[in-house]
């Protein structure tokens, strides 16, 4: 199965709905701005960033380790824009 198509299937498993795309976070507490891929809301009623990673090179655990506190970054960063709640 091609990363697409895995992606389209957990999408279509896990995702009631796409709340944002391409989101703009900044946090003047860290000094530091980035852009999500998406928020969404699962068919449980939480909510969830997705960032998705389409690079070719193999990643070591310090490189995914990484990527936790990106996603963490950008939870931080809605909750300072106060706009997690509107999306």
């Amino acid at each position: 199965m091609s990363y697409g198509a895995h992606v389209a299937t957990v999408l279509n498993d896990k995702v009631a709905s796409v709340l944002a795309s391409e989101v703009r976070v900044c946090s003047p507490t860290y000094g530091v701005a980035g852009r999500l891929d998406m928020a969404v809301k699962l068919h449980d009623g939480r909510r969830a960033i997705l960032d998705f990673k389409t690079g070719k090179k193999q990643k070591d655990g310090n490189r995914l380790s990484n990527y936790g506190q990106q996603a963490t970054f950008y939870a931080d960063a809605l909750t300072e824009q106060q706009v997690y709640g509107r999306i």
